[in-house]
């Protein structure tokens, strides 16, 4: 009862429902006479009502029809779209598959799971759910009024929408769904950021438009933090803080990066995304090539000199031990050494160019990775993995590690969205380049078989054949409008002789400089 009584009353916080006594007017100074003191009148609580606050937090509620808890043994492929949790020792899966309703009540939007993998969080279209997996209690939420963010040990409840002139209270729940503290965003409109320390004891918002706040989670009190700069905002770890990432329509991007008191440690100007390695000493970033795309440059913190850059690159997360860095290319992911050396990552296959794809390293161990529903070490070999059965209208749309190596887990969603358009720049394989990196003339032919590459008039194979230019031949782009004829796409072209001309660029024999 003590617990019931506490979850209500934090939620009637929550939504407001809690009303502060008027104080007593304060006594007259000419009376003479103390007032006869009489006993205040037993009062009777108004009736509580669960609905409709923001969590039923009293009792867990029954799951919707058509959402259970499954077990499938090792090897076994999914069946249905849901959440599903997979042991990396034994291969196991134990999930929650999405209702197969089609109401708008039930039907399924989005699942996710908390950092510690003890909570599945799954969004509806105006319910959710929570679900603790130690026992299975289900716990239902008002979707239509909030949304929710786990963390390490704590939920974040933010309203979806409020009145025009209303300032938007957030709240911050543990895992026992008890009430942490309120907190207030003044001028914010909906697309706020949230960002959890990895102890759960902090709270980084980026507003748009109105900068960074920094929430103290144990009293809510939150702090502007006036260093940050720019428009929007997304936020993401970094080994001492948290990474700011903003930008704006007239201003370049702006990444920022601050330590959890939020200090200012560093910015810089440009780059698409950034990542840090595990001992902080260096710094992966995405940064534009122009029209020959992006480029991941690793290099030193502090004196940001570059060791190197992988032209035609993106996406790069370190590895645990820090000596290597997973990159997305045109040729699938690479592993790339801090000393420079690309090789393809074991199982990663052919490139889909869709919109859900990764490739993983795991937390803790060097030689463990995750690409799709594969766990694979190393050497390539498959250590445990799953699939989606034939027939099943769902996609993986998500999936990852767990804070440690022991386990990952898999969303299949209901199928939807298109794949990547790919560009001029995707058609080139990738290059490691070292500084000085090439400016003028930083393509070349590279081509396997030996062949040379067919420098034509026309964006046709049955143009006139200027010269074919052999392996190694310098480029540069003079346009990075493509053609697309005979079923491949063209490109115009220049050497260093100053021939000019067309080439099939989507015959992988074009490559980024080294």
């Amino acid at each position: 009862m003590r617990r019931l009584m506490t979850v209500i009353l934090a939620l009637l916080v929550l939504t407001g429902c809690v009303k502060t006594p008027t104080p007593a007017p304060a006594p007259s100074t000419e009376a003479t006479t103390p007032p006869e003191t009489k006993a205040p009148a037993p009062s009777t609580p108004e009736p509580v009502k669960l609905e409709p606050l923001p969590i039923d937090g009293a009792l867990p509620v029954p799951l919707p029809e058509g959402m259970r808890p499954v077990e499938l043994a090792s090897g076994q492929a999914i069946q249905e779209p849901g959440l599903y949790y997979m042991d990396v020792a034994t291969g196991r899966l134990e999930g929650w598959p999405f209702p197969a309703s089609d109401t708008l009540d039930t039907q399924m939007g989005w699942a996710e799971t908390a950092p510690d993998h003890q909570w599945g969080i799954f969004q509806m279209e105006k319910v959710g759910y929570l679900v603790r997996r130690t026992d299975g209690a289900t716990f239902r939420f008002d979707a239509e009024r909030f949304w929710v963010m786990p963390g390490p040990g704590r939920f974040l409840l933010a309203p979806r929408a409020w009145g025009e002139g209303q300032i938007p209270t957030y709240a911050i729940l543990d895992h026992e769904l008890k009430l942490l503290s309120t907190f207030s965003l003044p001028g914010a409109r909906g697309h706020e950021r949230f960002l959890f320390s990895p102890d759960g004891n902090q709270l980084a918002a980026a507003l748009p438009a109105k900068g960074l706040a920094r929430i103290d989670v144990a009293t809510g009190q939150a702090i502007p933090v006036t260093s940050a700069r720019g428009d929007g905002g997304q936020l993401s770890h970094h080994p001492d803080g948290f990474l700011l990432h903003t930008y704006a329509t007239d201003q370049p991007r702006r990444l920022q990066w601050f330590d959890w008191e939020g200090r200012l440690q560093g910015e810089r100007e440009g780059d698409l995304d950034l990542a840090f390695s595990p001992d902080g000493r260096l710094i992966a970033s995405v940064q534009s090539m122009g029209d020959y795309g992006p480029a991941v440059v690793v290099q030193e913190v502090g004196s940001e000199k570059p060791l190197f850059r992988v032209a035609g690159a993106t996406d790069p997360r370190w590895v645990a031990n820090g000596t290597e860095l997973i990159v997305s290319t045109r040729m699938g992911w690479q592993v790339v050494s801090t000393s420079g050396e690309m090789q393809p990552a074991p199982q990663a296959g052919e490139p889909e160019w869709h919109i859900f794809d990764w490739y993983l390293p795991a937390p803790e161990n060097p030689d463990l990775f995750l690409t799709d529903t594969r766990v694979v070490d190393r050497t390539g070999r498959i250590v445990q993995a799953t699939q989606l059965a034939d027939g099943i209208p769902a996609d993986v749309a998500g999936a990852g590690w767990g804070p440690t190596a022991t386990e990952v887990h898999i969303v299949a969603a209901f199928r939807g969205g298109k794949g990547w358009e790919i560009g001029p720049a995707e058609e080139f394989l990738p290059g490691v380049q070292r500084p000085p990196f090439p400016e003028e003339y930083p393509l070349q032919v590279q081509d396997h078989q030996g062949q040379c590459l067919n420098l034509r008039e026309e964006a046709s194979k049955g143009a006139r054949i200027i010269r074919c230019l052999p392996t190694g031949t310098r480029l540069a782009m003079t346009s990075s409008e493509i053609a697309f004829a005979d079923e491949l796409a063209w490109l115009t072209v220049e050497t260093p002789a100053g021939e000019t001309g067309w080439v099939a660029i989507s015959t992988g024999s074009i490559a980024h400089a080294d």
